[in-house]
């Protein structure tokens, strides 16, 4: 449940419209992709990005604002 609001943070601060369609796929990804990453230390954000960049919905450049965060 952490990297969908991430996405959409993100896709708020760089002005990026989702429709909903777009936000519920998001969500049903960002689900399937994190399985698993819970069990290591810092897995989540790295799933995160490359499922950022894998989906194209988003400029990668937003992960470094959300990497001063997570830590």
């Amino acid at each position: 449940m952490y990297m969908a609001p991430c996405t959409l943070f993100l896709a708020n601060a760089y002005g990026v419209p989702k429709g909903l369609e777009q936000q519920l796929g998001l969500l049903l990804i960002m689900l399937l992709t994190s399985k698993g990453a819970a069990t290591v230390s810092g897995g989540t954000f790295v799933v995160f990005a490359s499922t950022v960049t894998a989906t194209g919905y988003l400029p990668i450049e937003g992960v470094a604002i959300l990497f001063g965060v997570y830590r």
